[in-house]
């Protein structure tokens, strides 16, 4: 029975290879089918429209579609919309409403719309969706489907389905006759995340809500002895447990007690099957009793339950805290370090107190990508220290937040079948991957955490929305069950119609979304081969814009600009010569060309550890005085920060206009970093490296968020960054001379 539990969610799904079906009656495109070999050029509509011709064929077929299929469903049916209907005043007048409405919309988007998809945007989080991804999430809006129940979304929600076993085959979450991992698709990674809290907490309260059914259910009598394994290495009764012992049990460990239960308890009059003891013990959890119930048989011997995350955190982090009623209080906030990573000195200090006061801790959040540093966590040392804590009896979750980052698996993810579970997961050689060597070790570590966020609109390039929740163990997903019989289920984990509706936060939600990743997801696979070359070029150029950053300021200048990321000599300590080591920056890698860059082992590898973790660049100018001295005061540079700012992004106006966008050259954003949140050992190494006295209580900085995966080499043997770059001196230059001298 064990093997059948776990594989629940493969009940529906049959086909290793890619295929799916329900009772193999109804088949679904293979995912993983061959697909000719594709590059970027054939996978966005281009910077200038330069697949406008294609696109629009392949739009018009869906509008084909949707045509024929109403003309050629159950065609005896009667129209509604007759002729005579048509030739109608009242007709003819509603559809030149209709299309005068219209095209005074395309008008107000061609004026005001952001021009996300030019080479000049580094703005927000988003930048060109995928041709793809358009067209699924286009011709399957035609047909509105709801992932609420599968009888809104007959063909979406299996899509779903199998997008969801997708993401977790692209991190490597392992597949096996002990644990099935699941993923869905949520409205985004606030959702993501929120869901991932909830269903985490719902686990670590498992255990009680287990002893409770089997002190007063009398068909689980014969269960009453079982024993539950503690990190710490005992073994006591359950019944027995203390609230400290039942707090620190492995997820897996937990999430098997109803198997346990049934295995020793057996089919009778009252149990059926293993899921008649889950539908008791869920009767019990924290979800069904509430706060004050639960509280007042859990927190015996313990204090406070904690959560763990960094200062490099989303703002949905504390949102879950408070909606799930665990307090922003009990969320240990720790400092980074200059890096803006994790500071692994704080969550051991963390993690000791919590150990001291006997605070059961729920899971540490690791960030694989903040949208601000662009600064992935150690997660490696994350998971060492669990170990570390295990053998003292303390357990918790990590839940590693790839919301922005999580694509980044692609660039080292070999090309995968799903029949392929025991293939290598990564390719042999990194060295032409343009990514910084933490950063690979971190991604590499993703498959051995609880739980995950991965947005396919944020790295996945999908329209909007499109995030992603992804369990380790998929039976986790049932803690957070919510039907309606209405929708054709119920509370019950006993497997009826497929669903992802029924698990999480969401209740209606569109197929549109589901088809759009899937059909991305079937021409760009996830892996070397498709979204790897998207994302490695994307962060080639990101490399490749620090550099031009690093590089840009002479002796000439009036300026000097600071990017956050730290140099590679400065992260390790080193005593070399900064100026010495950016001269070798220029004649090693100014003005080469990418191939000349990968061609050369040593310019790569030098390359790879320019700039930031991921592909969001923060970076700072500072002013020459008349003496060529470097302002030290904080004030002038932020006004300084501020004018510059100014210059790149669109203004709006009392009566509600924006300025005209199509005049803007090059398009960035902003941000603050605040000494409160992040520690003085990052504000304070920033300070100083941008020549200012003293450290302020705050730092704003500029922000460029590279996603853009276009090869900046230009056919005339220049670079776009060309453009950009002397955008930003020239600007930067005019502000200096008519505001600091």
């Amino acid at each position: 029975m064990v093997k059948s539990m776990s594989k629940k969610f493969n009940e529906f799904i049959q086909g290793d290879s890619g295929d799916l079906s329900i009772n193999r009656l109804t088949e679904i495109p293979n995912i993983n089918s061959p697909q000719p070999p594709g590059d970027i050029s054939t996978w966005f509509l281009g910077t200038r429209a330069e697949n406008g011709a294609e696109f629009k064929e392949l739009i018009g077929k869906a509008v084909d579609h949707i045509i024929e299929y109403r003309q050629t469903y159950l065609p005896d049916d009667p129209e509604t919309i007759t002729p005579e209907v048509k030739s109608s005043p009242e007709h003819r007048a509603g559809m030149g409403a209709l299309t005068d409405a219209y095209n005074k919309l395309l008008e107000y988007l061609r004026e005001y719309a952001t021009p996300y998809f030019s080479m000049r945007y580094q703005g927000h989080v988003l930048w060109d969706t995928t041709l793809p991804g358009m067209l699924g999430y286009f011709a399957t809006m035609l047909h509105n489907p709801n992932q609420l129940t599968i009888q809104m979304s007959t063909a979406t929600t299996l899509l779903e389905l199998l997008v969801g076993k997708d993401l977790c085959a692209m991190v490597g979450f392992p597949s096996n006759n002990e644990i099935e991992p699941w993923s869905h698709i949520t409205a985004g990674g606030s959702i993501a995340i929120i869901e991932a809290v909830w269903a985490t907490r719902e686990m670590k309260f498992f255990p009680f809500a287990a002893r409770e059914a089997l002190k007063i259910e009398p068909a689980l009598l014969k269960a009453r002895n079982i024993e539950v394994p503690i990190v710490d290495g005992s073994h006591p009764k359950l019944l027995e447990a203390t609230s400290w012992q039942l707090f620190n049990i492995r997820q897996d460990d937990i999430l098997t007690l109803p198997q346990r239960i049934w295995d020793l308890c057996g089919e009778s009059e009252e149990l059926q099957d293993v899921y008649s003891v889950w539908d008791l013990l869920l009767k019990r959890s924290l979800n069904g009793r509430g706060w004050s119930a639960m509280s007042r048989t859990c927190f015996q011997d313990v204090g406070d339950l904690k959560m763990i995350t960094s200062s490099t955190k989303h703002y949905t982090w504390p949102k879950a805290m408070a909606s799930l009623g665990m307090g922003t209080d009990n969320e240990i906030d720790l400092y980074v370090d200059a890096d803006a990573r994790m500071d692994m000195k704080k969550l051991e200090e963390a993690l000791a107190e919590c150990l001291e006061n006997r605070n059961p801790v729920l899971l540490t959040a690791a960030v694989l990508g903040s949208v601000e540093e662009s600064a992935v966590d150690p997660l490696e040392s994350i998971l060492e220290l669990r170990e570390t804590y295990r053998k003292k009896g303390l357990e918790f979750n990590i839940h590693v937040d790839a919301a922005w980052g999580g694509y980044l698996m692609s660039m080292i993810r070999r090309d995968y079948k799903f029949a392929e579970q025991n293939s290598p997961l990564f390719i042999d050689d990194f060295s032409r991957v343009p990514c910084n060597e933490h950063t690979l070790r971190q991604l590499q570590r993703i498959r051995e955490c609880d739980s995950a966020t991965i947005d396919p609109h944020k790295m996945g390039y999908i329209p909007y929305p499109a995030g992603g929740n992804l369990y380790r163990n998929g039976q986790l997903k049932n803690l957070t069950i919510y039907a309606g019989s209405y929708i054709g289920a119920t509370q019950s984990i006993r497997p009826q119609e497929p669903s992802v509706a029924i698990y999480g936060l969401e209740g209606s939600k569109p197929g549109a979304r589901a088809a759009a990743v899937f059909l991305s997801h079937q021409v760009i696979r996830p892996s070397v081969s498709g979204y790897g070359k998207i994302v490695s070029q994307s962060m080639f150029n990101t490399k490749l814009f620090c550099l031009r950053l690093l590089l840009m300021a002479t002796e000439q200048d009036n300026f000097i600009m600071v990017p956050l990321p730290r140099l590679k000599i400065e992260r390790e300590g080193s005593n070399g010569d900064k100026e010495s080591y950016l001269a070798t920056l220029r004649s090693s890698l100014y003005g080469k060309t990418q191939d000349e860059i990968l061609a050369d082992p040593e310019a790569m590898a030098m390359f790879r550890e320019i700039g930031c973790d991921e592909n969001i660049l923060c970076y700072a100018f500072n002013f020459k005085r008349q003496d060529g001295s470097i302002n030290d005061d904080p004030e002038l540079f932020f006004k300084l920060t501020d004018l510059v700012y100014d210059r790149f992004h669109v203004h709006y106006y009392e009566d509600g206009k924006a300025e005209d966008i199509h005049k803007y050259r090059f398009f960035l954003t902003s941000t603050i970093f605040q000494k409160s949140d992040y520690g003085p050992t990052f504000i304070e190494n920033y300070a100083k490296r941008l020549g200012l006295s003293k450290t302020p209580d705050s730092i704003k900085v500029l922000r460029s968020i590279v996603m853009d995966p276009c090869v900046s080499d230009l056919p005339d043997g220049g670079s776009f960054f060309d453009e950009i770059i002397e955008t930003l001196r020239s600007n930067v230059t005019e502000i200096i001379e008519q505001n600091f001298r």
